[in-house]
């Protein structure tokens, strides 16, 4: 799996703040989509009335983004 600057930016987001909403319209929505298909996040609940669907991390995608973290600090 490689992931995007993007993908990588929005499982960091993930990790810090929990959920990300993003909006059906969204570019960002096909990058969530694509790691929720490796596995890496996961939907919460279904589409709020703004049409913005939630997602977490899922523990493999928790693993990775604090892996990532701690790789780039040292």
């Amino acid at each position: 799996m490689q992931l995007t600057t993007e993908g990588l930016a929005l499982l960091k987001a993930l990790d810090r703040d929990g959920v990300v909403a993003i909006p059906e319209e969204s570019p960002t929505r096909r990058t969530v989509e694509r790691l929720e298909e490796e596995g890496l996040v996961r939907a919460s609940g279904g589409e709020d009335h703004e049409r913005r669907r939630r997602y977490v991390l899922s523990g493999r995608g928790v693993r990775l983004a604090r892996r990532t973290a701690l790789d780039a600090a040292g």
